[in-house]
């Protein structure tokens, strides 16, 4: 079975360009492994999408990389994205016009630019 590695970098807002980070680190691990796998990825369902495409009958990942923030339960890939500060604006604004807090689901669907805790410990991976 092949070993690869995967790198994933998000949106680096004002830490710069994760795309420097994972370019660096691939040419790092190209020495390990034939498979050097690096994406884009600023959307839950893109990362899990990547996880899903590896072929577990020949691939076994040796090493996965994720540059992205880390704010409270997950890690925010796509940090600073315009599409998803509305999204959560609207929400927030929503809520506050009828009177009501954000429920955890709400924020957890408005959140599509992270990978929440919770994802990772339904056996996502």
């Amino acid at each position: 079975m092949e070993q690869v590695a995967v790198i994933t970098y998000g949106d680096g807002g004002e830490l710069g360009n994760f795309k420097i980070f994972a370019d660096s680190l691939e040419k790092e691990l190209i020495k390990k492994y034939t498979t050097v796998i690096v994406k884009y990825v600023n959307r839950d369902t893109k990362f899990f999408d990547l996880i899903d495409s590896l072929d577990n009958s020949k691939q076994e990942i040796a090493e996965f990389h994720i540059f992205a923030h880390s704010i409270g339960a997950g890690l925010f890939l796509g940090y600073k994205d315009s599409i998803i500060s509305s999204r959560r604006k609207a929400l927030v604004n929503r809520a506050a016009r009828m009177g009501r807090n954000i429920t955890y689901q709400q924020a957890v669907a408005t959140e599509t630019g992270a990978i929440q805790t919770d994802d990772l410990k339904a056996g996502a991976l």
